[in-house]
């Protein structure tokens, strides 16, 4: 969950990020979605409102018979199906792709737009996510649209896949950055996957755990308020 604060008082977006955290235990290993992301960037005025960028990227085993050739993208009440234009492979890890689905949204005025995907074909057996085969995975990303001026979402620069180990904890620095240097805050919250409702909400899990609850007791994960990256001893 990373939150904006704007670092110069015009600007006044406050933009949402959920990044969806799995539970993993080795540095690579084969599930169809292991997580994701939902960008977004100020393109210009036009004729009948504000044009922005939209992309939404996630990270899915090529290996895994289901695919993954289009996604939903829901912006409050419309709805969007969107194209894969690339398909990244990352280095040392075979069993995950970076997929990209790039398009463009007109906003027709001020307000606050909730965006949102879903992924049914989320991988079994996470011992955090009660049944979770049958639990899709969610993406959610809020952008306010104000007379305050423009502004784009942060970035997580480092894949899903970049995690190291310092000892017996493992570690995972999403490399987040923001492209108008807003000021950023982090906490770990509830992934979400839940039903998917009339208005384009995705709910948290029902059942969900931090996988510190979900493992033997002594575990410890926390996050970084600061930077964002993750620790889980």
């Amino acid at each position: 969950f990373v939150r904006h604060e704007p670092s110069l008082p015009m600007s006044a977006f406050r933009p949402l990020l959920v990044a969806v955290l799995l539970l993993v235990t080795t540095l690579c290993h084969a599930t169809h979605n292991r997580g994701g992301e939902i960008r977004y960037a100020y393109i210009g005025p036009v004729a009948g409102g504000s044009l922005y960028s939209i992309e939404v990227h996630l990270y899915l085993d090529p290996n895994a018979p289901a695919d993954r050739p289009e996604v939903i993208l829901r912006i409050g009440n419309s709805v969007d199906t969107v194209p894969r234009t690339d398909s990244i492979p990352l280095a040392g890890c075979p069993t995950t792709i970076h997929c990209i689905y790039p398009t463009t949204h007109l906003f027709p005025g001020f307000g606050a737009y909730l965006l949102t995907v879903e992924d049914s074909n989320r991988s079994g057996a996470l011992v955090n996510i009660p049944n979770s085969v049958d639990v899709p995975l969610g993406l959610r990303a809020e952008l306010e649209i104000n007379s305050f001026g423009a502004n784009s979402s942060a970035r997580f620069n480092a894949p899903v896949t970049d995690q190291v180990y310092s000892w017996s904890t493992l570690v995972h620095d999403p490399q987040v950055t923001d492209p108008d240097g807003d000021s950023l805050s982090f906490e770990l919250v509830t992934c979400l996957g839940g039903d998917l409702d009339s208005d384009g909400v995705v709910d948290p899990i029902p059942g969900y755990m931090l996988p510190e609850t979900a493992t033997p007791p002594g575990d410890f994960m926390w996050v970084d308020p600061a930077t964002g990256v993750v620790l889980w001893d």
